[in-house]
């Protein structure tokens, strides 16, 4: 009696065939090539709250149009995330990681030769815009080629090229002014702008496409090729590169929009409204206290609260102090719940903010002996810190579920990093 046959083993996904061949040197370069549009975030964000005393010397600005110069820049943030998604989808994630690097170039060196308060806002708000339009794809990129082992820590890294990019600012102001007092804000712009620059030519020279994208679009053969590259780069001994391509990415029926109007349905619907409700107000609050920080604390560092050093050498300290941040968010994500974590680090973070505000405010906090000065450092530390930790939290629990790019730019403003 002859014996039944086997049926055909079904080829895996192209996560599963990532997950096979693993992390290596391949995500590396390509993480570093592409995520650096969080450094140029970190950088202009930095910069922009700093320098806004320099151009109100300049021009007179009111205290209104101070903070218009850096609200703008988040208005187009919001319009990038919003473009990127569906654009990601359909072009892919390469070429908005591309365009983004040069448009935060371009459109910094042009914010140089504004001329007033006006023109000043059209040019930061196109870079609010460019560096907008390139998190969604960079971000989902980096999830995209990642060993679902690892997305954790590929998120955590887009948060130190964050940090690394306000350091830079931190850096340049103190080369320039460390008093913050004189900027020659112009020169700081521009040079500000050098790393977009450099990055534009390394993406378009070394930076890849998304095999799990070129397979969602039936093309199979370049997807194939690039994880032929992957395997390689990595030395793994994985040796079946044959993948599947799961129904959903055989062919885009619905659309990028119609996707998204399905997800706002979902989420916006009876059974998740409250859900929806009490994320979007927590990850309001918690964005209001991550880049207004930014903002603010570059005005009284270089005004009226004392740190024992100059201004500029205290946004580098608050700049670092995000890195511990990142450090126990990956040590709680492993070991603990993201809810009590969140919890508790929105209970620490009411204790830093009347901390600082407290020792600020006395006329004591110069006395590097009174209990005025050590509240500033510790509100001002556990600030940098924990903020970093209860937004990272709320933005990953946002994106660990399956990635799309127009599910990422939904939550992109919500990443620090």
């Amino acid at each position: 009696m002859a014996a039944l046959a086997e049926p055909p083993t079904m080829a895996p996904l192209v996560g599963s065939v990532i997950d096979n061949i693993g992390m290596g040197p391949y995500q590396w370069k390509e993480g570093m090539v592409s995520s650096c549009v969080w450094l140029a975030d970190g950088a202009e964000l930095l910069l922009i709250g700093s320098v806004t005393r320099a151009m109100e010397l300049e021009w007179d600005l009111t205290a209104t149009q101070k903070g218009g110069l850096v609200s703008i820049v988040f208005v187009g943030v919001m319009l990038g995330n919003m473009a990127s998604g569906p654009c990601s989808d359909r072009i892919g994630r390469r070429w908005p990681t591309i365009i983004s690097y040069a448009a935060i170039g371009i459109f910094s060196v042009l914010s140089t030769f504004t001329t007033g308060f006006w023109t000043l806002s059209a040019a930061r708000f196109f870079v609010g815009a460019s560096f907008g339009f390139g998190q969604p794809a960079s971000l989902s990129y980096c999830l995209e080629i990642s060993p679902t082992s690892w997305r954790t820590f590929g998120y955590c890294f887009s948060g130190y090229l964050f940090i690394a990019g306000e350091a830079y600012s931190a850096c340049i102001i103190m080369v320039d002014d460390p008093s913050m007092k004189n900027f020659d804000w112009r020169w700081l712009l521009i040079v500000a702008a050098l790393p977009s620059f450099a990055f534009t030519f390394m993406a378009a020279a070394f930076l890849n496409e998304s095999p799990s994208w070129l397979a969602s679009q039936g093309k199979e053969e370049d997807a194939m090729n690039v994880l032929v590259k992957m395997n390689k780069a990595n030395g793994s001994p994985c040796a079946r590169l044959e993948f599947s391509t799961a129904p959903r990415e055989e062919a885009n029926v619905l659309g990028s929009f119609a996707e998204m109007q399905r997800d706002f349905r979902a989420i916006f619907g009876p059974a998740m409204l409250y859900s929806t409700l009490v994320s979007c107000f927590t990850c309001f609050c918690m964005n209001v206290l991550y880049y207004g920080g930014l903002y603010a604390f570059p005005q009284v560092l270089s005004e009226n609260v004392k740190t024992g050093s100059s201004p500029a050498f205290a946004l580098l300290m608050g700049a670092l102090w995000e890195a511990p941040g990142y450090i126990i968010t990956y040590g709680c994500d492993r070991f603990m719940g993201r809810r009590p974590t969140i919890i508790f680090g929105q209970i620490f973070l009411i204790t830093c903010v009347l901390a600082f505000v407290h020792g600020g405010s006395s006329n004591n906090s110069e006395n590097e002996d009174g209990l005025e000065y050590y509240m500033v450092h510790y509100g001002y530390a556990g600030y940098k810190c924990f903020a970093s930790i209860v937004l990272f939290m709320i933005a990953f629990s946002a994106v660990t579920r399956p990635v799309r790019s127009c599910w990422v730019c939904v939550n992109s403003s919500t990443v620090p990093s």
